[in-house]
C-alpha cells in the first residue's frame, strides 16, 4: 500500500512538472515577446574588396557550427534582362569557389550597386559559371538562381582555372530594386499629399494622436484608447476603453468637435470595433464565458482509487493525510474565450452574434455588407451577418488582425512568422497570400512589421516595425516594394509606439489617397557614417569602408570608453554591430540605428546584457532633435511651491540650455547645463536656473534613459524636490528622490 502510494505520488509530481497534453486553446496573446529579446548577430556578410584589416561583424559568442541559411524568397530570374549580365556561352565546369567567411551576400549583378538577393555560408562550394569583367566578382548557382558573389581572397577560394569560364561583360546599370525593398540610393522621395493625415495610438490602452504626414500638426485626441478605428465618413473614430480589468465600454469621437460618445457600455473587456460599410453600425469583440480569475482547490482522493482532475488545471501540492488518503491541491488554467457583439449606434441595441469560442478582429467587407471576417479558433472566419451562417475562410491560426482593402478584394494580415510577425496580403479571388515585409537573412533579431493599414486608394499600406530597434509607422506600397517611414526621424522619436503583441489596431490613414510623403528610406550615396556623433549620453567617432563601420564612444564625463564594430546596411540605410568597453571584456552589448535621408542624424536602440534604451544622434556640433536626450518640451511638477510648470530645453553634445515656467508663473532660463553618465540607466543633468527676478540658483535632474521620458530632480535653495516627463506622455507615479 505504501509503496504504491510513493509510486503514484512520484507520478503526480512528474505529471506537475511536465507540458500537458490537453490541446492548447488561443487567446488574447498570440505571440510571447520574450521570444523576441534582441541579441547581437551571429556574424558578418561581407562582399566588398577588403581594406588592410577586414573587420567581420563579431560575434557575442563565436561557435564553430557554420549558419544554416534558406534560400531566399525574393526570386531572381534566370532569364536575362535590360539589367541583368547575359551569358552568351556555356562552358563545361572548370572552377569551383568555396566560401571561406563566416557569410557572404549573394548580389544580382557583379557589383555592390546592385542589390543583395541572398546570402551563402561558410564551407559551401558552387561551380563558378561566369567572371565579371575586371576579374572582381564571380558568378554562382545556388538553388537553380543565378547571382554574383565577390572573389576577394578574404572572402572566398577557387580551385581549378578561370580562364575557360565566360567573361561577362555588361554595360547597363543595376536593376530596379526588388519588390521589398527601398528604392535605389538614387532615388527621390514620393510627392506630398495635401492634408494627408494618419490617426494613431502609442500602444493598446495608450493615447490617440492626430498628425500630418510631414510630421507637423501632432495634436493628441484621447487617452485610455483601445483599437481606434475610422467611420466610412472619415469624420468619426469608434475605440474601446476598460474601466477596469474586466469591464468597459464601445465609444466614438468626433473629428469634428472632439466630443466623446458613449455607445454601449458595461461590456466585458471589449475589443476591435469594426464599423458597418454604411457606418450605421459597429461590431466588437468582447470577453464572453471561458474560466475567469480561477481560485485555488482541493480534492482527496483515497490512495487506491484513481485521480481526475479538470482538463488544463495545474497541480500546485501534493499531500497525504492522516487517514490514508492524498490531498491535491490545483488551479484551473485562465481560459478566456471571446464573442462577437453588433451595437446600433442609433438606438444602442445590442446584439451577440454567432462566433467561435475564440473571435477576435472582426473586419467589415467595405463591398458586401452581408459578410464579416475575424481571426477565429483555427484561422480566418467568414460570418454572414444577416443570415447567421459562419464557415472557415482560411485554415492557417497564424493569420491574425485582417483588415479589408478598400476596394473588397484583399485582405491585410498580422502573420506570425515563426518568432516575430510579418505583413502579409491575402487576395479573396484566388486565395493566395502575398509575404510584403521580410528582413534581410542575416538580420538578427529578425525585426517585426504588423499592425497594417490601407490608404483610401489601395494603393499603399501603412504599418508599425521595430527594424531600426524602436517602433517606427513605415509605408509602403500595396506589392510590397518602396519601404520606408512614413514620418519625419525626429516625430518618430518622440512617438514613444509600442506594439504589444495583441493583434491590436494602431493605424488609420485620413484625407487625400494617391502616394504618402515619407522621409525617404534609401540612404543618399553621400551619406557615409564617417565622422564625428553626438548622442544623448555620449559621443563616438567612426569610421565606414566597404560596409564595415568601426570607431570608438566615449560617454559624457567619460566613466565610459570604448569601441564601436559592425556592418552597414545600405539597401536599408542601416547599421549594427557591438560596443565593446574598455572597462571590462564582459562589457558589452548591441547597437543599431537607421540613418537619416539627408545623413545628419540617427534614430535606434543601445542595449547592454540587462537594459536597452532609445538610441539617438547627430553630426557633431549639431543639437540633438526634440525627443532625444534632453532636447524638447517638459512639463515639470515642482515640490515648493507645489503645482505644474514647464520647460522648453536644447542639448547639444553634452551642454544643456533653455527656458522654463516654475509654478508661480515665474518665467526664467536654464544655464551651463552639463550632461554626464555614470550607468546605461540614468543620465545626470547639472546646472543653473535663473529666473526674473534675479534669483538663481543650481540644479540637478536625473533622466531615466531606459525610456528617456522621465526626470527626477532637485533644485536649491533648500533642495526642493521637482520631476518632469515629455510634453504628451504620462505623468510618473513618483516626483522626487
Amino acid at each position: 500500500m505504501k509503496t504504491r502510494f510513493i509510486s503514484i505520488l512520484v507520478f503526480l509530481l512528474l505529471a506537475a512538472c511536465a507540458p500537458g497534453n490537453a490541446t492548447p486553446t488561443p487567446t488574447i496573446v498570440r505571440l510571447d515577446r520574450s521570444a523576441l529579446t534582441p541579441t547581437a548577430p551571429v556574424e558578418a556578410v561581407a562582399d566588398a574588396p577588403p581594406t588592410a584589416t577586414p573587420i567581420p561583424f563579431p560575434s557575442p559568442t563565436p561557435t564553430a557550427t557554420p549558419l544554416s541559411l534558406t534560400t531566399p524568397t525574393l526570386a531572381i530570374s534566370p532569364t536575362a534582362s535590360a539589367g541583368t549580365p547575359a551569358i552568351t556561352a556555356t562552358a563545361t565546369v572548370a572552377a569551383q569557389v568555396e566560401i571561406i567567411t563566416a557569410g557572404l551576400n549573394v548580389r544580382q549583378g557583379p557589383g555592390m550597386a546592385y542589390p543583395a538577393i541572398g546570402t551563402v555560408a561558410q564551407g559551401e562550394t558552387f561551380d563558378v559559371t561566369g567572371v565579371s569583367a575586371d576579374g572582381g566578382w564571380l558568378q554562382i548557382t545556388k538553388a537553380d538562381r543565378p547571382g554574383w558573389i565577390s572573389s576577394q581572397p578574404a572572402y572566398v577560394r577557387v580551385t581549378g582555372s578561370l580562364s575557360d569560364i565566360p567573361t561577362v561583360a555588361s554595360s547597363a546599370g543595376p536593376l530596379s530594386p526588388v519588390s521589398g525593398q527601398a528604392p535605389a540610393v538614387s532615388g527621390q522621395p514620393l510627392a506630398v499629399v495635401s492634408g494627408g493625415q494618419l490617426l494613431f495610438t502609442t500602444r493598446s490602452g495608450g493615447d490617440l494622436y492626430l498628425v500630418n504626414f510631414d510630421g507637423s500638426g501632432l495634436r493628441k485626441l484621447a487617452g485610455g484608447v483601445i483599437d481606434p478605428v475610422v467611420s466610412p465618413d472619415g469624420r468619426q473614430v469608434a475605440f474601446t476603453r476598460w474601466d477596469s480589468s474586466k469591464m468597459g465600454a464601445l465609444y466614438t469621437i468626433s473629428l469634428d468637435d472632439g466630443s466623446e460618445r458613449v455607445v454601449a457600455g458595461d461590456i466585458r473587456r471589449p475589443k476591435s470595433p469594426a464599423w458597418s460599410p454604411d457606418g450605421q453600425e459597429i461590431v466588437v469583440s468582447f470577453q464572453h464565458g471561458g474560466t475567469v480569475d480561477p481560485k485555488p482547490e482541493c480534492r482527496t482522493f483515497d490512495a487506491d482509487d484513481g485521480f481526475q482532475l479538470p482538463n488544463v488545471s495545474e497541480i500546485t501540492s501534493v499531500r497525504q493525510k492522516s487517514d490514508g488518503s492524498v490531498e491535491i491541491c490545483f488551479i484551473r488554467i485562465e481560459d478566456l474565450q471571446w464573442g462577437l457583439r453588433r451595437v446600433n449606434l442609433a438606438s444602442g441595441q445590442t446584439e451577440d452574434l454567432p462566433a467561435d469560442l475564440y473571435s477576435f478582429n472582426p473586419t467589415w467587407d467595405p463591398q458586401n455588407p452581408w459578410r464579416l471576417i475575424y481571426d477565429g479558433q483555427r484561422g480566418l472566419m467568414q460570418l454572414d451577418v444577416d443570415s447567421g451562417k459562419l464557415q472557415p475562410f482560411t485554415g492557417d491560426v497564424r493569420d491574425t488582425a485582417p483588415v479589408f482593402s478598400p476596394d473588397g478584394q484583399k485582405l491585410a494580415l498580422t502573420y506570425q512568422q515563426h518568432d516575430h510577425w510579418e505583413v502579409y496580403t491575402y487576395d479573396l479571388a484566388t486565395g493566395s497570400r502575398r509575404r510584403l515585409t521580410e528582413p534581410p537573412l542575416l538580420a538578427n533579431p529578425q525585426y517585426n512589421s504588423a499592425a497594417p493599414a490601407w490608404s483610401p486608394d489601395g494603393s499603399q499600406i501603412a504599418f508599425v516595425t521595430d527594424r531600426s530597434g524602436q517602433w517606427e509607422i513605415w509605408v509602403m506600397n500595396a506589392d510590397g516594394s518602396n519601404q520606408r517611414p512614413l514620418l519625419p526621424a525626429e516625430t518618430q522619436t518622440g512617438l514613444g509606439l509600442e506594439y504589444q503583441g495583441v493583434n491590436e489596431r494602431m493605424l488609420n490613414w485620413l484625407g487625400a489617397s494617391g502616394p504618402a510623403p515619407a522621409a525617404p528610406a534609401a540612404r543618399p550615396v553621400s551619406a557615409s557614417l564617417t565622422g564625428e556623433w553626438d548622442f544623448a549620453f555620449g559621443s563616438m567617432s567612426l569610421s565606414e569602408q566597404n560596409e564595415s563601420v568601426k570607431g570608438s564612444y566615449r560617454w559624457y564625463g567619460g566613466a565610459d570608453t570604448g569601441q564601436l564594430k559592425g556592418v552597414v546596411l545600405p539597401e536599408l540605410g542601416q547599421f549594427q554591430g557591438l560596443w565593446l568597453s574598455d572597462r571590462s571584456p564582459n562589457s558589452q552589448g548591441f547597437w543599431r540605428g537607421q540613418l537619416s535621408a539627408g545623413g545628419t542624424s540617427f534614430a535606434g536602440a543601445f542595449e547592454g546584457s540587462e537594459t536597452s534604451q532609445p538610441w539617438c544622434g547627430v553630426r557633431s556640433g549639431q543639437p540633438l532633435p526634440p525627443g532625444c536626450g534632453f532636447s524638447g518640451v517638459w512639463q515639470l511638477r515642482f515640490g515648493s511651491p507645489p503645482g505644474l510648470g514647464q520647460a522648453s530645453l536644447t542639448q547639444t553634445g553634452a551642454t544643456v540650455e533653455g527656458t522654463f515656467v516654475d509654478s508661480k508663473g515665474q518665467s526664467g532660463e536654464i544655464v551651463g547645463g552639463v550632461v554626464t553618465v555614470q550607468s546605461l540607466t540614468e543620465a545626470t543633468l547639472s546646472g543653473v536656473w535663473r529666473n526674473a527676478q534675479d534669483e538663481q540658483d543650481s540644479f540637478e535632474w536625473r533622466l531615466n534613459l531606459t525610456t528617456g521620458r522621465a526626470f527626477e530632480g532637485r533644485r536649491a535653495p533648500g533642495n526642493s524636490e521637482w520631476c518632469g516627463w515629455r510634453q504628451g506622455t504620462t505623468e510618473p507615479d513618483e516626483c522626487g528622490w
